[in-house]
């Protein structure tokens, strides 16, 4: 043990005892790891007498410090945040006799766990104690929740039934981090923030804004996984329906103003008539992620050292909430194309008429920057038994595909099938370009339906798949349902996934990002790192 901290413990032994005997037991017991000084409510028996742990306030400051001896910093840090929040009841009532000796430890612990800065952080400590427990919800089950979230050990990752909660530095406002993090049994994740939305300027009320973004990240959450296949939902919650929550598992309220629509939707300020994609942009700032676009324009926030990324990432371009969600169309079968081909019994022809289109599979800033287009003559019945609507013709240095459809002439005697071919090439040494062209082959190479009804029917606003419904399609009185997989892996890149599991912590496999991210929102002098502009390092995938 080193002199700082022998020195420290020096001054817990040497208070008054005004139960000799149990002080001493209990002092035993921390010491053997029989009873957590951090669990004030616990109860020990002694000589057939009960006692309370909490009654012994200088004992459970010295086994708050043995605990920190035995810690790294971080660990300790967590550990004394959970101590604080455990003896929020007693610092709220300035009247309790209790709350002196309690202040006195926290001033201590602070100090050494923070040096220079302690009363500083305590300060900041005191200013966020949570709120009143409710009757039926005492300290000591606080604290068994809290302990959930100690056993997490600082910045390891949470097993299966832990959580954390996040908060935010004082001038962390952009990329604000105030949530809690829960690890279910399966291994899924939740994100659960406490959103408070205020009128503001806006048409929309609180109510309605929050029943929107409930219904905005149901449907990004469909497909928000890590690399390894892990789920993580994001759960919204109002002022009155985070009080459900153990007091250890509120996270700090989160304002967002509501202003009038068809304004500039920000990460504290949604518009009116803000849709999904942009508020799930806004919302993943609330978790921390920063953005990856270039702006401009005299009102608009620094970001003259910004990282420009390039893989399709929801915070760059919006049209990647789209391409990464499953979704259902369904459309009426009104044409005289549509009633032939789906009363038929060829299945080809089906999957011609069905099946998506190139600029599905490839994403329109790889096709405009990479491929080009040009049409072939017309097949007939002899292509139906040489692939489907979309063919892989080559793939090298490239990709050239033909994608095929039906004429609005075709009959079942005599199918007309419309022809394009697409012809990709990466530059030289550009992994990125090669990275995209394995996925665009992969996602060509299998039958999927279109996102969209065929051009010769009405078009219907694109669902979230309801439950496990496969992909596939239907066609039931005259209706055709389509039920399309995402065309993306994960709305979330890998390192924007690790971020949100792992906040600001040091060291993780977040960490390329939170060093690139730090100067999202930065003018010059930049000296951003080579390696922030891979892709590869900053968001953990190749384009």
């Amino acid at each position: 043990m080193n002199v700082f901290f022998s020195s420290i413990l020096i001054f817990f032994c040497t208070a008054a005892l005004a139960v000799p005997e149990a002080r001493s037991y209990l002092q035993q017991q921390i010491a053997r790891g029989q009873i957590d000084p951090g669990r004030p409510n616990q109860n020990f028996v002694l000589n057939g007498r009960q006692f309370r742990v909490g009654d012994f306030e200088p004992e459970v400051g010295r086994g708050m410090l043995e605990l920190f001896t035995r810690s790294s910093r971080d660990q300790a840090k967590l550990a004394l945040q959970n101590y604080l929040m455990a003896r929020a009841d007693i610092l709220r009532n300035t009247n309790s006799p209790k709350r002196a000796e309690v202040m006195e430890n926290l001033n201590l612990l602070f100090d050494v766990v923070h040096g220079g800065s302690g009363s500083v952080e305590l300060t900041k400590g005191l200013e966020c104690l949570p709120q009143e427990t409710t009757q039926d919800r005492t300290v000591a089950d606080l604290l068994d929740g809290i302990r959930q979230t100690e056993r997490s050990n600082g910045c390891a990752a949470l097993a299966p039934g832990q959580h954390r909660i996040f908060a935010s530095g004082p001038r962390n406002e952009i990329a604000a981090a105030d949530y809690l993090l829960r690890r279910g049994r399966d291994g899924s994740y939740q994100a659960v923030l406490n959103l408070n939305f205020l009128q503001g300027n806006g048409t929309t009320t609180p109510r309605a804004m929050l029943d929107r973004t409930k219904q905005c990240l149901q449907i990004a959450s469909t497909n928000m996984r890590g690399p390894d296949g892990e789920r993580l939902e994001i759960i919204p919650l109002g002022t009155n329906e985070i009080q459900r929550l153990p007091a250890s598992e509120r996270p700090k309220s989160i304002e967002i103003s509501i202003t009038p629509a068809r304004s500039r939707s920000l990460h504290r300020a949604y518009a009116s008539d803000i849709e999904c994609p942009v508020l799930v942009h806004e919302v993943m700032h609330l978790l921390g992620l920063c953005d990856e676009y270039q702006e401009q324009g005299p009102d608009l926030p620094s970001n003259s050292c910004r990282v420009v990324t390039r893989a399709p990432s929801i915070m760059r371009e919006l049209s990647v909430f789209e391409h990464a969600i499953p979704a259902t169309v369904t459309c009426e079968c009104t044409s005289p194309l549509c009633r032939q081909v789906m009363n038929s019994s060829d299945e080809r022809l089906k999957r011609l008429y069905l099946g998506q289109s190139l600029s599905e599979v490839v994403p329109h800033e790889f096709r405009t920057s990479f491929c080009r287009e040009e049409p072939l003559p017309n097949g007939g019945t002899n292509l139906l038994n040489s692939g489907g609507n979309i063919v892989v013709l080559s793939q090298d240095a490239g990709l050239t595909l033909e994608g095929r459809s039906l004429g609005t002439g075709t009959t079942l005697a005599s199918p007309q099938i419309l022809r394009t071919r697409m012809t990709c090439r990466c530059p030289a040494n550009n992994s990125g370009c090669l990275a995209q062209v394995q996925r665009i082959s992969a996602n060509a190479s299998v039958f999927h339906p279109r996102r969209g009804c065929p051009n010769d029917l009405n078009a219907a606003p694109l669902e979230p798949v309801q439950g496990n419904r496969p992909p596939g399609f239907s066609f039931h009185n005259n209706r055709i349902t389509l039920v399309s997989p995402p065309l993306l892996p994960s709305l979330l890149l890998p390192n924007h996934f690790y971020k949100i599991l792992e906040g600001v912590c040091p060291g993780g496999r977040s960490a390329g990002y939170q060093q690139c991210a730090e100067f999202a929102y930065r003018d010059p002098p930049c000296n951003v790192p080579d390696r922030c502009r891979d892709d590869g390092f900053y968001l953990g995938v190749n384009q």
